[in-house]
C-alpha cells in the first residue's frame, strides 16, 4: 500500500476501516475489545469512526487483537540510506 500520495484522512479512514474489519474477522464485539483493553465501547466506536482517540487507547486495542507487532515496526529504524525530508 502505497501511503505516500494520500491526504492524512484518507489514511485515517483506510486504518481504522482495517481495525474494524480485523475486529469483525475474530468475531469480536466492540464491547469485547473495550472490556479486553480496558477502555470504554464508546471509545472503540471513536477509534474505528476515525474520530480522535488517545493513541494509547491504539495500542490496546492493537494488542488485544494481537496486532502491536505492526505498532512496534512503525518507526523502527530503517535500514540504507533515507531521505531527509524537513
Amino acid at each position: 500500500m502505497d501511503l505516500t500520495l494520500r491526504k492524512p484522512e484518507e489514511i485515517v479512514k483506510l486504518l481504522c476501516g482495517r481495525l474494524r474489519k480485523e475486529r469483525l474477522a475474530q468475531r469480536m464485539t466492540q464491547a469485547d475489545v473495550a472490556a479486553r483493553a480496558g477502555i470504554g465501547v464508546n471509545t472503540v466506536s471513536n477509534l474505528e469512526a476515525g474520530r480522535n482517540v488517545g493513541f494509547e487507547n491504539l495500542v490496546k486495542v492493537a494488542m488485544v487483537l494481537g496486532r502491536v507487532n505492526e505498532l512496534e515496526a512503525l518507526f523502527a529504524p530503517l535500514k540504507g540510506p533515507r531521505l531527509r525530508r524537513d
